[in-house]
C-alpha cells in the first residue's frame, strides 16, 4: 500500500517535479510519498484496480489511502458483504439502505424527544407530591426521599423541578435511587436556601455517611455509592439538614 500526501496546488513552474519511486510517474515537488517497500512491477498495468479507501485533510494538504489489485477487490467485496447484511437487517435493498437508516435515526430522535418530555412531566408531578408532604424548617421545605425504580437522570429531573429558579417555595432536596450497583443520589436547593446550606457541603456529608463519591456546586451535587441506602441513612441526613437550617 502507498500513502500519498499532496498539497493540491500546482506550481506555475512545472519544472519543479518529483518522480514516484514506485511507478516512475512525475508529480509536483510538494507531493510526498511513503511506500510500503513492496514488489516493483515491470509495467504499471500490473498494479490492477486502484481503490482509494480514505482521504483526510492534513497540514494544508490531502492524505490519501488506497489499495491495489487483489487487495482492492477484497476490500470491495468486504464492503458489499457489510452493506448486504445491513440491508437484510433493515429489510430493504442495498440501494434503499441509506434512506432506511435515516428514517430509523429520525424515529429514534423523535422517540427520545418524546421520552424526555414525558420524563419531565413525571418529574414535575413527583415534585408537587414531595413538596406537599415536606417538613418546613424556617420556611424552607426539606425533601429527603428514596425513589425506588428511578435512575440517576430521574433524580436530576425531579431535583430540578423541586428547586427551579422560578420556584416560590425555598427548598432543599436530597433524593436517592437504589439500583443493582448500589445507590445514586442527587441534592439540590433554591438560591435562598443555599445561603444556609451549600449542596457541595451536603454532598461531602452524604459521601461520608454512604461511603460514596460525588461533588457539585452551591446549588446542585450528585454522587454514587456501592451501598444500598437504608431508611436510617435518610433519617440521619434529614436530621443533619434540619440542624444546619436551624442554626
Amino acid at each position: 500500500m502507498i500513502r500519498m500526501e499532496r498539497k493540491w496546488k500546482r506550481s506555475a513552474n512545472m519544472e519543479n517535479q518529483k518522480t514516484c519511486p514506485s511507478c516512475g510517474a512525475t508529480f509536483p515537488a510538494e507531493t510526498k510519498f511513503c511506500t510500503c517497500c513492496g514488489t516493483h512491477l515491470a509495467a504499471t498495468g500490473g498494479v490492477g484496480t486502484i481503490l482509494f479507501t480514505d482521504a483526510q485533510h492534513y497540514k494544508g494538504g490531502t492524505r490519501l489511502w488506497f489499495v491495489c489489485g487483489g487487495r482492492a477487490t477484497a476490500a470491495v467485496r468486504t464492503v458489499q458483504n457489510i452493506v448486504s447484511a445491513l440491508a437484510k437487517q433493515y429489510s430493504t435493498s442495498r440501494e434503499e439502505l441509506p434512506a432506511a437508516i435515516r428514517k430509523q435515526a429520525d424515529e429514534l430522535a423523535s422517540s427520545k424527544s418524546e421520552l424526555r418530555e414525558k420524563s419531565r412531566r413525571l418529574a414535575s408531578a413527583e415534585s408537587v407530591s414531595l413538596l406537599s408532604t415536606a417538613e418546613r424548617i424556617k420556611g424552607i421545605a426539606v425533601v429527603c426521599s428514596v425513589m425506588d425504580g428511578s435512575t440517576a437522570n430521574d433524580l436530576k429531573l425531579t431535583a430540578d423541578e423541586l428547586c427551579k429558579k422560578d420556584s416560590t417555595v425555598p427548598c432543599v432536596s436530597l433524593l436517592f435511587a437504589p439500583n443493582a450497583g448500589g445507590t445514586d443520589y442527587c441534592m439540590a436547593c433554591t438560591e435562598d436556601a443555599a445561603i444556609k446550606l451549600s449542596m457541595r457541603e451536603l454532598c461531602t456529608a452524604v459521601n461520608c455517611i454512604m461511603n460514596g463519591k460525588g461533588g457539585g456546586n452551591q446549588l446542585l451535587a450528585r454522587g454514587k455509592t456501592t451501598r444500598t441506602v437504608q431508611q436510617s441513612d435518610c433519617d440521619m441526613l434529614r436530621s443533619y439538614i434540619e440542624k444546619v437550617l436551624k442554626s
